[in-house]
């Protein structure tokens, strides 16, 4: 699965990139209007595959996260880790109890955030790393204004709110690129923990 997301993504930047290097920018003269009087078709073109990067993207994160939360519902299911059943039901995105201590049928969906936060946290926990999603830097920045841009091109409110700005696509890959590291440092730290198992 996670090859296959991010094979879409990968092409979605590739296309973005050749786009993007033959073309001039135009940002202090005309903000966010940026070459659209003079070649209407590549302006077009670059906005269309822009909007596939970002809800590729977005998809290739919603699938990992996706993944590492039932990898740790699984484990708890075969007794490798204990969990409280507050934490289950917030991985299963279910409703809970907190009187009886019980996992309700209901789906109590998660905020996209939420499922990021717990998705690294969790799968770290169950390897016992102490890995922490690093928002103190530039490319969270980029990613959170990423995640507005996919908001505001699913859901457009008018034809302006469908354009997304120049600045947004020339920063996207560095979006893409934060939470890569992220997930390649989670990966690294919880396979350094089962190095250190006897």
């Amino acid at each position: 699965m996670s090859n296959l997301l991010f094979f879409d993504t990968q092409e979605c930047i590739n296309l973005v990139r050749s786009l993007t290097s033959n073309i001039e920018s135009k940002i202090d003269v005309n903000p966010d209007g940026f070459n659209m009087a003079k070649n209407p078709e590549n302006f077009k073109k670059l906005q269309f595959y822009s909007r596939s990067f970002i809800r590729n993207f977005f998809a290739f994160v919603e699938g990992i996260t996706y993944l590492m939360r039932y990898s740790v519902i699984e484990a708890s299911d075969n007794k490798i880790i204990q969990l409280k059943n507050e934490t289950i039901a917030k991985l299963q995105e279910k409703e809970f109890d907190g009187i009886t201590n019980t996992i309700g049928q209901k789906t109590k969906f998660n905020s996209f955030k939420e499922n990021l936060d717990i998705s690294f946290r969790q799968f770290a926990n169950a390897f016992g790393s102490g890995y922490k999603l690093n928002k103190n830097c530039g490319g969270w920045q980029i990613f959170n204004e990423l995640l507005s841009a996919r908001h505001q091109i699913t859901h457009p409110k008018s034809p302006e709110g469908y354009i997304l700005e120049e600045k947004i696509i020339k920063n996207m890959n560095k979006g893409a690129l934060w939470f890569t590291e992220s997930t390649r440092e989670l990966i690294n730290s919880c396979a350094a923990e089962l190095d250190k198992m006897p």
